[in-house]
């Protein structure tokens, strides 16, 4: 109250009635859990971000960051739902990762998130039946298994019967009743046991605490359903829990029971000596003092009942004031127990199947050496883990340590795995980082921050074989006293050096710069090349000229343009009307100095000519690229009019200059993004 500055009939007003109990309900159900006071904290303002639609900075500001991070972290957890009802996999996919690394990074996210469920479960009686099922599913198939997953068998049982309940009213209703059925009877009876059995521990000079066990309606109805029997045939109806105080005793008291009656050899499971995979360790057996009634035996440890209660929950002790990080080998366990909690979706359909394999299938969890949780594709390196702690870490990478054992660079990250980076003084990559088949590096996001580093290194290299192109192309014009400035903005660039890099690079072709650099109209001539068209022996009707067809029309060879361009017409002396793209430099130049020659055009309806057009792709070095290329346009059903290739060895890039027949510019912007999908591309653009 004191947070949103309004007392509790303001709070009550403003949103709903239930507000502080569910605030209260929830922290209950987490101070049973032994959870810090950050976690009880969270729980308790977590309405306030729901119905009051109070900012999370506003939290960071008041309570401090670690707060402001759970309560952003218990949000993320919505993204369960959210996959029931997928708008957008990509987003949900990733959404759902990022769940994961939150779970990883914060167990008590989680525990924050099944204590809500629980206080919603509890409380469901107010909604109509379509909303109690829809809840009461997603948290049977999704929450309860998490909740098993990670051994809080307190809160598992309370979501499974609870959920039960709505899902199958009539089935839970019989078994209750049975349950119901002769309870005196049964509690007497069972009591009778206890006692016995006790006195039989105490003879032995076993320390020890026995208790009857609440039996859980759903374990129940599972039994019933797996055993293909009715309730009678279920052995641990009447159960009972012996708690001891070492393993010694667990057995000594197994021995006691199955010593003084009869036992079922079937129902004896010894999860002490093979504990489960969640960590739960206990004995069952089921011992028969009377020939129609067994009694299921549970012997477990103090120390053991703790933790199959309350699970990874017992794990993670967090100190007052800070949180304390658990060991490497806990915080591995628990997403081990994570990643099969999400195999069990996948595998009951719990989540759409078109993300069942997409949420971590293609991705490796490891660690830093502080505890961080890193998410990496498949198949990354130490070196795709260094880039991705920071550029600089990646560039002075020398060696790496996984599990504290020097490996590779080239090695292949396992989940789980704890990795450490060796770095030197200097940033030195090396060249061979590039090349794919040396698998330095696995991830795009790698690649390009090692590429930018060496473009860098070869700037200045890059500049003076700019100015040496530059003076040429200059002298070949003839022109003097050219404001180098005014090339840099033309080419969008924000320098002089810029542009002479860019052009010393490759970045910028001589033929571009020839364009912008044509002094008179009369050169433009030079550049208009006549239509090929491929099933018309004229060109002209292609082309509307002012509204009027059957004038003699030509593509200007600088620009190309494509149906669906912008288009502007000049007239040339003897070949009749050259057709630009109105953001042709050379068509601004020609209107500049005679714009009485400027005429309006459009495309006309003719759809069978084909056009040249220019591309340009810059790519790593791949023996596959040319093959891959080709046997795209020829899927496509693009005919390659020209191909020229030139591969700089020392970037260990490809420049390859393409020039392809096309219809028009939706076809051009189809090829275009197919190619820039291929792997290793850089940079594809038309010229």
């Amino acid at each position: 109250c004191a947070f949103t500055q309004l007392s509790c009939e303001d709070l009550q007003t403003a949103y709903h009635t239930s507000c502080i109990d569910e605030a209260l309900e929830t922290a209950n159900i987490l101070l049973a859990l032994n959870a810090d006071h950050e976690a009880v904290c969270t729980a308790l303002l977590r309405p306030a971000l729901l119905y009051a639609d109070i900012p999370l900075e506003d939290v960071q500001e008041q309570f401090g960051e670690r707060l402001a991070h759970l309560l952003a972290g218990v949000q993320k957890m919505g993204a369960i739902e959210a996959a029931g009802n997928i708008n957008s996999q990509a987003n949900v996919v990733e959404n759902l990762r990022e769940m994961l690394l939150t779970m990883i990074d914060d167990v008590r996210v989680v525990l924050i998130k099944l204590a809500e469920r629980c206080y919603m479960l509890r409380n469901l009686s107010h909604l109509d039946t379509l909303q109690q099922r829809q809840i009461a599913r997603v948290t049977l198939t999704i929450y309860a298994q998490l909740a098993n997953r990670l051994g809080i068998h307190e809160l598992k049982w309370e979501l499974e019967d609870l959920a039960f309940r709505y899902l199958e009213p009539q089935i839970y209703k019989e078994i209750a009743k049975h349950l119901n059925e002769k309870r005196l009877d049964r509690e007497k009876y069972i009591n009778a046991f206890m006692v016995e059995l006790s006195r039989l521990l105490n003879a032995a000079g076993v320390k020890h605490e026995i208790y009857g066990r609440a039996k859980h309606i759903y374990s129940i109805y599972r039994k019933m359903q797996r055993k293909h029997t009715d309730y009678y045939g279920i052995y641990d109806a009447m159960a009972c829990r012996v708690l001891v105080h070492n393993v010694e005793d667990c057995y000594k008291v197994l021995s006691i029971v199955h010593a003084e009656w009869e036992h079922v050899p079937a129902e004896f499971d010894d999860y002490v000596a093979t504990p489960k995979p969640n960590g739960y360790r206990s004995i069952h057996t089921v011992a028969v003092p009377d020939k129609n009634k067994p009694v299921e035996v549970q012997i477990r440890t103090y120390e053991m009942h703790e933790l199959n209660e309350q699970g990874v929950a017992a794990h993670w002790a967090y100190k007052e004031g800070a949180v304390a990080k658990s060991s490497m080998e806990q915080k591995i366990a628990w997403l081990r127990q994570l990643l099969e909690w999400q195999q069990e979706l996948a595998s009951e359909e719990a989540l759409p199947a078109a993300l069942q394999q997409n949420i971590v299938a293609d991705r490796v969890f490891v660690f830093t050496p502080t505890g961080d949780t890193i998410s990496l594709s498949a198949g990354s390196t130490p070196l795709d883990f260094a880039y991705h702690i920071h550029s600089e870490i990646g560039h002075r990478c020398r060696g790496a340590k996984i599990n504290g054992t020097i490996v590779p660079l080239t090695y292949q990250l396992q989940t789980g795995d704890k990795v450490e980076i060796i770095t030197g003084k200097e940033s030195k990559p090396s060249r061979d980082w590039f090349n794919p088949a040396s698998g330095y590096l696995k991830t795009p996001r790698a690649r390009a921050k090692v590429h930018n580093w060496f473009k860098k290194l070869d700037y200045d290299h890059n500049i003076s074989e700019g100015n040496i192109i530059l003076e040429r192309e200059l002298k070949r014009f003839n022109l003097k006293n050219v404001n180098v400035e005014d090339l840099a903005k033309q080419f969008h660039l924000k320098s002089t050096d810029d542009f002479l890099a860019a052009l010393g690079a490759g970045d910028i072709r001589s033929n571009q710069l020839a364009n912008i650099l044509q002094p008179r109209v009369e050169k433009a001539e030079e550049f208009a090349a006549p239509i090929t068209p491929r099933k018309s022996d004229t060109t002209h009707s292609s082309i509307l000229v002012a509204g009027v067809d059957d004038l003699l029309t030509h593509i200007a060879g600088c620009c190309k343009p494509l149906p669906g361009d912008a288009v502007i017409g000049y007239v040339t002396q003897g070949h009749g009307i050259t057709v630009h793209r109105k953001d042709c430099e050379v068509a601004a130049t020609q209107q500049s100095g005679h714009s009485d020659r400027m005429l309006e055009v459009n495309w006309g309806s003719k759809k069978d000519t084909l056009y040249t057009v220019d591309l340009f792709i810059e790519a790593l070095e791949n023996p596959d690229l040319l093959r891959e290329i080709t046997s795209l346009t020829s899927i496509e059903k693009v005919t390659i009019v020209d191909l020229k290739l030139q591969r700089n060895h020392k970037r260990l890039t490809t420049a390859i200059y393409l020039t392809l027949e096309l219809s028009d510019i939706e076809k051009l912007a189809q090829i275009v993004a197919k190619i820039s999908q291929l792997p290793n591309i850089y940079k594809v653009k038309r010229l």
